[in-house]
């Protein structure tokens, strides 16, 4: 399935709602960038309480923050309720 903006993708999106899914992940990488976008459509008018939106973002220092704002752009969410930040761990890569 193509996840380009609006069409399949929302469908899914809607299906998932409809079928009593509340929690979604993604990344900007997924879709060649745009499932974030797409997700942020389709949940359009939806109460975002309700929801759990789970997104990665690269951890690299000032641009972390930047990337931190343009998810909640791309989503068309308010701030995040929690942030947790995982590293890489020479023992365990």
């Amino acid at each position: 399935m193509k996840f380009r903006r609006g069409g399949a993708g929302h469908a899914c999106v809607k299906a998932a709602l409809e079928s009593g899914i509340t929690t979604f992940g993604t990344a900007d990488v997924y879709a060649n960038t745009a499932a974030e976008a797409v997700l942020g459509g389709a949940l359009k008018g939806e109460r975002r309480e309700s929801l759990e939106i789970v997104t990665k973002v690269c951890r690299s220092g000032q641009l972390e923050r930047v990337q931190a704002e343009r998810v909640r752009a791309v989503l068309r969410t308010p701030a995040p309720s929690r942030s947790t930040i995982h590293t890489e761990d020479a023992a365990t890569a």
